[in-house]
């Protein structure tokens, strides 16, 4: 899916919100790559030397993802993701609509009522720098600018 989210260099998640039956919000932080190297810590043990460090600053914009009619999610640390060379994605931005995704089979072949009562869902990915969260919904999400606060 091509949206406003594409014109960031990354983005972080900060929260992931579940409301009422199927609302499903989640905000956004822009973060920017410094326009000059340094010394970048990882880890206790590990640095990246004269590297360029990614970070929300002042200026960042925040966005909401919100998913009006949500019928499966999952969080997952970005870190232990595995790519699923099957999958068929439609963009390489930040919110993903997949198509032959064992995420979804899954979720069909052990949860899949939800067809017979509101219709096919589609698999969302939207992969954050620290996390990813795959969404069954029924829609399209709603995605907009909103305040810092």
């Amino acid at each position: 899916m091509e949206t406003i989210l594409d014109e960031c260099y990354e983005v972080e998640v900060e929260r992931v919100d579940y409301r009422s039956v199927g609302i499903l919000r989640i905000v956004l932080i822009e973060l920017v790559r410094s326009e000059t190297p340094e010394d970048v810590p990882v880890t206790e043990k590990v640095t990246f030397e004269n590297s360029f460090a990614i970070r929300s600053t002042a200026k960042s914009r925040h966005f909401l993802v919100e998913f009006n009619n949500a019928i499966f999610h999952q969080v997952l640390n970005e870190s232990y993701a595995s790519q699923n060379k099957d999958e068929r994605r439609d963009t390489k931005g930040f919110i993903q609509k997949i198509t032959k995704s064992n995420y979804q089979e899954y979720i069909k072949t052990n949860f899949g009522w939800y067809e017979q009562v509101i219709g096919k869902g589609i698999h969302y990915r939207i992969r954050g720098i620290s996390e990813i969260i795959d969404v069954i919904s029924c829609e399209d999400p709603e995605i907009m600018e909103i305040d810092k606060n």
